[in-house]
């Protein structure tokens, strides 16, 4: 006999939470006027190529001859 009430007592919390969930995932939330614009209606125009290209490295300068080399004695 216990399991049977164990049983309902499962079964009917299962619906009361399915019951809940419903009503809130169904629910409308709080509603703007109809005469509210959005502040801004397109977003900035930007330049996609920084984002999605690879860094150029900078080149380093290139020493003349002379100073690469040192005389010793």
């Amino acid at each position: 006999m216990h399991a049977r009430w164990l049983s309902f007592v499962v079964w009917a919390l299962l619906a009361a939470s399915l019951a809940y969930w419903a009503l809130m995932l169904m629910a409308k939330g709080p509603q703007a006027p109809a005469m509210t614009r959005p502040a801004i209606a397109d977003g900035a125009p930007a330049d996609w190529t920084r984002l999605f290209t690879a860094a150029k490295a900078a080149e380093a300068p290139v020493e003349a001859a002379s100073s690469r080399y040192q005389l010793l004695g």
